[in-house]
């Protein structure tokens, strides 16, 4: 008997430090964003309080509600208390990892789940499994809570759908409902020349996916699940990003070329920055405003608009096009002046010489190193001087800070609502009444506003793990594929024309600095979209 409860006692022991040594990698990688780390608060804490066996640990993992350990670490790190727990309980092998269900739940083997595509020269199957109906009232109150504090309580206590699928993604780890949203959309923008593509509306899309309608016919619960991701789909337009449409009649008039370069130069300054810059600055979220020299609405129908290509002898004619007045700010100084904003300026040549290169990265890392960690930076280049006008600046702290714990969502909110100070009225064009109401409110404006067509904004979010880039334009905004500069963006401009240099072997692509092969997408993508040719 002796030796048997020693041998136990050992054998246990050594269960425990193996555990232990599991739980860092573990629930690290299940809260990659966690400030700080889950796995050394963890352990940590099991450490100051002297728990020292798996019965001890088990015992108070028991249950949610009068879990100490869940309690600390979810509120020293910030994270989802729900899914904390779930993740605790699967390290301690008292619930199944979810990896051993199937993701779609009843989606079988050799299915449309297994099928795949080469997106991005990326052939991966399978996406995370997912418990889709096993949340709680718990869980849905925490989900709420916590993207409403990310987004600046955008999200209305009425919309159930919405925060049913953020749930779903909390408790996993996983930003569902930008992502759901990104499948959409690159499907929807893949191929332009495809009307019924472009024109799929949500519910569409949805049924067409025989991975998602899996969800639909599995159970009641599971129905519910469906709707609410149509639903989502469909509201993320209104609470986040406003709907990006192409055929806008408000269209650039300027060389799209310049766009281009600048797009590239960015990304590779910033991948310069996030290989060398000690510390590092991650996250950092920068957005690139390029004002256009000037706007034209379009009086094209929407079968000009649709051509696949432009004609060389197409040239501008007045009566087809009528410019937008130019009323909006020439001079943003005055307005980050006034509000105690830094910035830095300077001028481009705007010749592709490596001395835009290095004024860029030099103005840049000037507010770079000025700023904290955890930050959003802008970077105006306007075109509508002699010379282009580059301004670089950091917002005050209650525009600019990324919060602890952030998420894709936060990212998305910071662009859309926050680019710069309108202290003479001509972007917010507020009436009298609204101006004297809201004297104590800074006129500050976002990406969502369309600027008369001059908003022409990406936004490079840089995660420590994760690239995720988005375009904004006239009010609208999508998340952005490079390969959308040579797709996408001529169908914005009057008369684009792109240098057959960006046209060429895969250039763009080849060029475009960060990491813009998303593995999670593609393997969603995969999943999802079981019906693409």
């Amino acid at each position: 008997f002796f030796e048997h409860s020693v041998l136990s006692s050992i054998l246990t022991m050594a269960s425990f430090e193996d555990t232990k040594a599991k739980a860092k990698p573990f629930l690290d990688s299940k809260f990659p964003n966690a400030k700080p780390p889950v796995g050394e608060t963890f352990l940590a804490f099991i450490e100051e309080e002297e728990l020292d066996s798996i019965d001890e640990i088990v015992e108070d993992i028991t249950d949610l509600s009068s879990s100490t350990i869940v309690e600390h670490v979810g509120d020293e790190c910030g994270v989802s208390k729900s899914a904390f727990f779930h993740q605790l309980r699967i390290l301690f092998e008292l619930e199944r990892e979810q990896s051993t269900l199937n993701v779609l739940n009843g989606v079988k083997n050799g299915g449309a789940q297994n099928s795949k595509q080469n997106i991005f020269g990326m052939e991966t199957v399978n996406v995370l499994n997912i418990d889709w109906t096993g949340h709680t009232a718990d869980d849905i109150k925490e989900a709420r809570e916590y993207i409403n504090k990310q987004c600046g309580n955008a999200i209305s206590d009425f919309d159930q759908a919405f925060i049913t699928l953020e749930t779903i993604g909390r408790r996993h780890g996983i930003n569902l409902v930008p992502l759901m949203h990104d499948i959409y959309s690159f499907y929807k923008f893949k191929d332009l020349t495809d009307s019924e593509r472009y024109n799929m509306t949500h519910s569409q899309f949805c049924a067409k996916s025989k991975t998602l309608k899996s969800l639909k016919f599995k159970d009641e619960a599971h129905k519910q699940v469906y709707q609410s991701l149509v639903q989502t789909l469909a509201s993320f337009q209104h609470r986040l990003a406003p709907a990006f449409r192409v055929n806008n009649p408000l269209k650039i008039d300027d060389d799209i070329n310049p766009y281009i370069q600048y797009t590239l130069n960015v990304s590779n300054m910033l991948k310069k920055i996030l290989n060398t810059q000690q510390p590092s600055p991650l996250p950092l979220l920068v957005d690139l405003w390029i004002i256009p020299l000037r706007v034209k609405e379009a009086l094209l129908s929407s079968a000009d608009d649709d051509d696949e290509e432009d004609s060389d002898d197409d040239e501008s004619d007045s009566d087809d096009e009528d410019e937008k007045i130019d009323t909006m700010t020439k001079d943003f100084t005055p307005n980050l002046k006034k509000y105690g904003a830094i910035y830095e300026t300077a001028t481009l040549d705007n010749n592709g010489d490596l001395k835009d290169v290095r004024t860029l990265e030099t103005v840049f890392k000037k507010i770079l190193n000025k700023s904290r960690r955890s930050i959003k930076l802008n970077i105006i280049i306007d075109r509508r001087k002699q010379k282009d006008n580059l301004l670089i600046y950091q917002l005050p702290l209650k525009y600019a800070a990324i919060p602890r714990n952030y998420c894709n969502e936060t990212m998305i909110f910071l662009t859309s609502q926050h680019v710069m100070y309108d202290i003479d009225n001509s972007i917010l064009k507020r009436d009298k009444k609204t101006l004297q109401q809201q004297t104590d409110k800074d006129p500050i404006f976002g990406a969502k506003y369309g600027c008369d067509g001059k908003m022409f904004l990406l936004s490079f979010g840089l995660h420590e793990k994760q690239i995720r880039i988005s375009f904004w334009k006239n009010g609208g905004g999508v998340r952005f594929w490079p390969n959308y500069m040579i797709t996408m963006w001529p169908r914005l401009f009057i008369n684009a024309k792109i240098n057959k240099e960006y046209q060429m072997n895969n250039y763009i692509e080849n060029n475009f600095g960060l990491k813009w092969k998303d593995e999670e997408f593609t393997n969603w993508y995969n999943a999802i979209v079981d019906f693409d040719k």
